[in-house]
């Protein structure tokens, strides 16, 4: 069931990024997501091998889009975590 629901997340997570016409690296992120659904500028920088600017601004369109969401108040290693993905992980233990 968990697996189900994770494998439907991310059909639908990738869907609605190749509609968008989203670059390869959105993709790679979410592909990472479901692997590890917290991550933070630096770590989806070295996940994609860009500036820390081009994951600035592939963390933002994943935010636009309604699949990530900062959960971290601080200014330096802010953490974006994908609610849903963490749900569907914890469905297995309810």
């Amino acid at each position: 069931m968990r697996a189900e629901k994770l494998l439907a997340l991310w059909h639908s997570y990738r869907q609605k990024m190749q509609s968008a016409r989203s670059s390869a690296s959105l993709l790679t992120l979410i592909d990472e997501l479901i692997k590890n659904p917290a991550i933070t500028y630096g770590q989806a920088a070295r996940v994609l091998d860009v500036t820390h600017r081009a994951a600035v601004m592939n963390i933002r369109k994943l935010i636009d889009a309604g699949i990530l969401e900062r959960v971290s108040e601080r200014q330096r290693n802010q953490l974006f975590i994908a609610r849903e993905i963490i749900a569907a992980l914890e469905s297995g233990f309810a």
